[in-house]
């Protein structure tokens, strides 16, 4: 009986280098380190080299791959990686090997994941179509059977959200070519999103960590910004999500240019020339935030705009999903944060699109400062939210500005006939901080749209229902704990319309300004409960030149009262103590309230020196 000749397995047949034919042999330099994890790696093709000209014969067995530890795997893809590395391969030489790897896929194992991170950053920043068909070929092959490359894959795409040509003559235009790579990466995300779709509750946290450096050029983040955008547009299930990461940096940069720098650097350019800077000298850290910010806003209000107008017509449904998810991180991270001064007017601009809007603005903002259970200091900064946007949104109907007014009001007498027979009824801006940020928000509402409530004399009847009388001598004393400015303003207007006599309790106060203070355990002075309330006016006047020209014809300015003084006859011996201006030292009402107001720094009123 004739005996079976023995096969030797491909797995064991101990294929090398030096086994294959000559017109197959790689050039290797033994010099060269080892690319790869635990020193290994893996080779698919095999490749000739000389002259820098790199070709490519016939497919390859890929049996030299063994995936046992005992088996050393072949050095073939060293000379690979470092052809990727330096970018010697051009396109066509380079599509042909990720066809010939995307056959071979199985083989790709965790060993060799530095070959397969040059082999996916190979082809940025401007793939031509051909190249493209075949980078996506392979991370489809690469991603079905290995899932784990899904975080690399990701990260080398998001890459790809910043610009390429940072030595561009103009600065100011993005090249193509980034903008192609740009458009190509958001084409191969949907793809990768596809094939592994758990990953999309991570894919934020990896855009998030691309985010260019708060330092970086303008052209960087507005570039970065523009591509979330893009991703917002193609995944509305994490809009959200991806608006987060973008309010996020947009109050990182407006925490770090305030107000008052913004305004020095205004006073010190020229008028025609904010932000001017010598060709030699270097931004500092508030006119650079300034100006990424600036740009930065402009793109946001441009996107809004574009979203709720898909066909340059208002879609409602569109409209109202996007205040839906605005609005959630607007409550997340814009309320809480105190330093804004500019973010804030994303909603602003959004809310004028429908006269729903700004109802439901207004009435989210009412409830979380109608809840007890929210914090304080939310509170206080809900209510100054709801005044500021009341008194500053020119497209708000004032049917809304009446109601909101006599909402605070019922809402302060109610707290009123709370405390009485109270033991902690006495002023104490810590126990009792909603209700003065409430009368300050009616203070301030009032002083800035009074003008409007008094044409008619109904309005001249409803204002006196509200009953300011009660609400100023009441005991928790709101005149001497809300904020002065605005106090000033408010007893102005009602002391010219005979709806509240306030001058008399301010003179009290202001000749009883005892401080009540907190301890703490070392007896030192921790905090003056009978300081005023601080102001919080977040839609005060806006101040980055190129983005206001969305918000100019949406914002109301203020102006100075047109009050004509009624004539009075009077006998010589008669007292008028409403029409004298004894308390106040002024005896013209029209003085008194355009200086009252001129000197506030609430926003609706102007600065004076």
């Amino acid at each position: 009986m004739m005996s079976r000749p023995i096969l030797k397995s491909p797995r064991t047949s101990g294929i090398s280098p030096r086994h294959l034919p000559a017109d197959r042999k790689v050039h290797l330099n033994k010099s060269e380190p080892v690319f790869g994890r635990q020193g290994k790696v893996g080779s698919s093709l095999a490749l000739e080299q000389s002259d820098k000209t790199v070709t490519f014969n016939e497919k390859v067995n890929m049996r030299v791959f063994q995936k046992e530890e005992s088996v050393p795997l072949s050095k073939k893809f060293e000379s690979l990686l470092k052809m990727l590395t330096d970018g010697s391969m051009d396109e066509g030489v380079l599509a042909g090997c990720l066809r010939d790897c995307g056959e071979k896929i199985a083989a790709f194992d965790r060993r060799l994941e530095a070959v397969v991170n040059a082999l996916l950053r190979s082809v940025w920043p401007n793939p031509s179509p051909p190249l493209q068909r075949e980078y996506e070929s392979f991370i489809s092959a690469l991603l079905t059977a290995h899932c784990f490359y899904t975080d690399l894959v990701l990260k080398v795409l998001i890459a790809q959200f910043l610009p390429r040509n940072a030595t561009s003559e103009n600065q100011n235009d993005t090249s193509y070519s980034s903008m192609e790579g740009a458009n190509f990466a958001l084409t191969v995300m949907k793809l990768v999103l596809k094939i592994v779709p758990i990953y999309r509750c991570h894919f934020p946290s990896l855009l998030k960590n691309g985010l260019p450096f708060l330092w970086k050029s303008k052209e960087d983040h507005h570039f970065y910004l523009r591509n979330l955008l893009h991703v917002s547009v193609d995944y509305p299930d994490i809009r959200s999500d991806i608006f987060l990461i973008i309010f996020d940096r947009l109050l990182e940069l407006d925490m770090k240019c305030s107000r008052e720098d913004l305004l020095s650097l205004q006073a010190e350019e020229l008028p025609d020339a904010v932000f001017k800077m010598d060709i030699d000298s270097e931004p500092d850290e508030s006119q650079h935030c300034s100006q990424v910010l600036d740009i930065l806003m402009q793109e946001m209000c441009n996107h809004v705009h574009k979203v709720c107008h898909p066909n340059g017509v208002l879609d409602v449904k569109e409209m109202q999903q996007l205040f839906k998810d605005m609005w959630s991180v607007f409550e997340r991270l814009v309320l809480p944060a105190r330093s804004s001064s500019h973010v804030q007017f994303l909603l602003f601009y959004l809310t004028s699109f429908h006269p729903q809007l700004p109802d439901a603005f207004v009435d989210n903002l009412w409830k979380i400062f109608e809840r007890p259970s929210t914090p304080p200091i939310i509170r206080q900064l809900s209510v100054g939210y709801m005044a500021s946007y009341l008194a500053r949104a020119s497209f708000v109907s004032f049917s809304l500005v009446k109601a909101c007014l006599e909402l605070f009001c019922s809402w302060i007498h109610c707290y009123i006939d709370s405390q009485d027979n109270s033991e902690k009824a006495y002023p104490s801006r810590n126990l009792h901080r909603p209700f003065y940020a409430a009368c300050q928000a009616a203070f301030y509402l009032f002083a800035f749209r009074h003008q409007e409530f008094v044409h008619r004399h109904k309005r001249i009847s409803f204002l006196q229902s509200l009953n300011f009388e009660r609400i100023v001598s009441c005991q928790l004393n709101p005149l001497k704990l809300c904020h002065q400015a605005t106090v000033r303003n408010f007893a102005s207007v009602t002391r010219h319309y005979q709806l509240a006599y306030c001058y008399t309790i301010i003179e009290r106060n202001r000749r009883s300004q005892l401080p009540t203070v907190i301890l703490d355990q070392t007896l030192r002075i921790q905090e003056n409960t009978n300081e005023p309330l601080e102001p919080f006016f977040p839609f005060d006047p806006y101040l980055l030149p190129e983005s206001y020209e969305v918000i100019k014809e949406l914002y109301r300015e203020y102006k100075e009262p047109q009050v004509e003084e009624p004539k009075v006859e009077t006998k010589e011996n008669e007292e008028d103590d409403f029409l004298n201006g004894e308390d106040i030292g002024e005896s013209n009402t029209n003085a008194v309230i355009s200086d009252l107001l001129g000197y506030s720094i609430s926003p609706g009123f102007l600065h004076r020196s």
